[in-house]
């Protein structure tokens, strides 16, 4: 069916999303250990921000999870429209 696919390929765009995050914000990280100033003020504010992408990232992460384990798996029989 295509409601699982769709859920199976939501969630694989999910998990690279988080991964994606997950890179950026180390790179962040590594930034902020040098910045000083405004640059460092604003650099706080990133991470700030990717750290609350993250969280939101997860949660997406078990909803599609749970979405593809509600879809019909293509081998459900789907009964016929009367």
């Amino acid at each position: 069916m295509l409601a699982g696919a769709g859920a199976t390929s939501l969630l694989q765009k999910v998990i690279h999303i988080g991964q994606s995050i997950e890179q950026t914000l180390g790179f962040a990280q590594e930034l902020s250990t040098d910045a000083d100033g405004d640059v460092a003020r604003w650099l706080e504010c990133v991470l700030q921000a990717l750290r609350k992408a993250e969280l939101d990232c997860a949660e997406a992460q078990f909803c599609a999870r749970e979405l593809r384990a509600a879809s019909p798996s293509p081998e459900t029989i789907q009964p016929r429209l009367l």
